[in-house]
């Protein structure tokens, strides 16, 4: 395109411009880290991928998927299995479970029942009965837990390795499953799914579990009885009486807000139960996540990508041993916030990038629990960074505040745009970078608190094996260049705009591997 200068040229033109500025400091890696001998261990960062990938990417492990049409040969199953764990590196041997776990949520004896044991559902308009299903899944849960009791039972004898569960089951309780629900399968009436949730038997033991208030029946001219009860104050209608409809009427009150919370602690045990209890038994050290359970705070407020302020009741959850979301640099309506306080929060690629790193950090300050991200292939199309080196600033500040190992979303089918060898490559040039700097087994975030809303650059470090590893990301809008950012290089110094970023005792390093043109790598002691 006319006016542009072709990317070879530019690419070499920077280093051209960087090694001249280095000159001046003739730094180099081991410079940077000092001359002292070191016995500090090694840690490397892996990422377990969704579809295989070529075996000389060494940091990244394809997980071995468990589907249920393989077990009706249950012994095949099993030392299929174990043949593809034992190809696996020690200590990431890791296991991921297709639709194991299916049934857990639509077991005929959890379906809904009405006062009198009878069952409660959908009609069509063929005359066909549809049961409703709510938020019980004890029967679910056994025939899953038993199922899982019985392949890694047989799959421990053989001498099989777990290390690393990886689930991604997507259904429970808040207030969107339960809508999607109805929608999906009851023909779009919400309001009586709801209420056939609250009238239900067993709803009165949920109710004491989750601390509601005293329930009243009333009886409407339509013949439907609606329990009302809860301790939402916020929920009361003038009547003092109050529904799960308020729950459901989610644009009115915040009361949604507090049943997700309570609802994400109720799944999550179900999951744990049916999947994690099975497997830790007979591996005792197996580390697990499930999409979607996270922790979060009111000290490091983060709404939800659609602007929920999910933050403002309860902590979270998480299913095993780590938390688990994704950072994959989309946005809904978070747009429509000012999180600044004075702008609107707009879809720009340096906002999702800023969004998903305060993301990260809210989970990793609000809780001790070790995370496990997934992250997406950079060519996804719902992602802001998909053309912008502000997704490789991602791993890297992901990185830096403390994640053990990634989950790597690279389909290769059913996509609009599908995952490719480069892009699998680059996520494992990544990692490699990152190992060379803070692979080793003392490193510890430096971060503490969130990226301002409006601040124009992004910097994260991490102690690692005796010195301060940075990582600079200014946003690149305007006049702002990456040369023209860096006013020195030691003490690291960087403008953006009016503010002016001084690392002490920092200097910046630039590697053989130049894998991102928005940001700078700095080392300090």
């Amino acid at each position: 395109m006319p006016g542009q200068t072709p990317k070879g040229l530019k690419d070499r033109l920077f280093i051209k411009v960087i090694l001249g500025l280095l000159a001046l400091t003739d730094i180099t890696l081991d410079q940077a880290e000092g001359s002292a001998v070191t016995t500090t261990l090694l840690k490397v960062t892996y990422a377990y991928s969704w579809t295989t990938v070529d075996p000389k990417l060494d940091h990244i492990i394809p997980f071995y998927w468990l589907r249920l049409s393989d077990l009706s040969d249950l012994d095949s199953a099993v030392l299929k299995a174990k043949t593809a764990t034992d190809a696996m590196p020690v200590g990431h041997k890791v296991l991921f479970s297709w639709d194991l776990h299916r049934e857990m949520s639509h077991h005929p004896l959890d379906a809904l029942r009405d006062p009198f044991g009878n069952p409660v559902g959908y009609t069509d308009r063929e005359g066909r009965f549809k049961p409703y299903h709510g938020i019980w899944w004890d029967h679910g849960v056994e025939v899953v837990r038993n199922r899982f009791d019985e392949f890694f039972s047989r799959y421990a004898a053989l001498g099989g390795q777990v290390d690393v569960m990886v689930l991604d089951f997507e259904e429970g309780f808040s207030n969107w499953h339960l809508e999607n629900k109805a929608n999906r399968e009851y023909g779009g009436n919400a309001e009586s799914y709801f209420l056939a949730i609250q009238n239900d038997p067993r709803f009165e033991p949920v109710r004491q579990e989750l601390n509601f208030g005293p329930i009243l029946t009333v009886t409407g001219g339509n013949g439907v009885t609606i329990l009302y009860g809860s301790k939402f104050d916020s929920l009361r209608r003038e009547s003092g009486l109050s529904s799960l409809l308020a729950v459901l009427r989610w644009s009115t009150n915040e009361d949604y807000l507090k049943w997700n919370a309570l609802m994400q602690d109720r799944a999550a045990a179900y999951v744990n139960k049916a999947v994690y209890e099975p497997i830790r038994k007979y591996f005792p050290d197996v580390k697990m996540s499930n999409y979607g359970y996270y922790h979060y705070s009111q000290e490091f407020p983060v709404p939800d990508r659609n602007g929920h302020l999910i933050y403002k009741y309860g902590d979270g959850a998480h299913v095993g041993t780590h938390q688990s979301y994704e950072l994959y640099g989309w946005m809904g309506r978070v747009e429509d916030l000012k999180l600044d306080g004075t702008h609107f929060y707009t879809k720009t690629p340096f906002n999702a990038f800023r969004y998903e790193v305060n993301k990260l950090r809210a989970m990793k300050l609000s809780s001790e629990v070790p995370i496990y991200p997934w992250v997406s292939y950079k060519e996804f199309d719902d992602s802001l960074l998909r053309q912008s080196d502000l997704y490789q600033e991602l791993i890297f500040h992901a990185g830096l505040t403390g994640v053990e190992n990634f989950l790597f979303w690279n389909p290769t089918d059913h996509v609009a745009t599908p995952a490719t060898p480069s892009s699998n490559a680059l996520l494992n040039d990544c990692l490699k970078q990152l190992e060379d700097l803070i692979g080793f087994e003392d490193r510890e975030t430096l971060v503490k608190g969130l990226v301002g809303w409006g601040d124009d650059y992004v910097l994260t470090g991490m102690r690692a094996k005796g010195r301060s590893v940075w990582r600079f990301t200014p946003k690149l809008e305007g006049e702002n260049s990456l040369e023209s950012v860096l006013v020195r290089t030691f003490p690291a110094t960087f403008q953006v705009g009016s503010t002016t970023v001084t690392i002490p005792e920092g200097r910046v390093f630039i590697p053989e591997n130049i894998i991102s043109r928005q940001g700078y790598w700095v080392i300090a002691q």
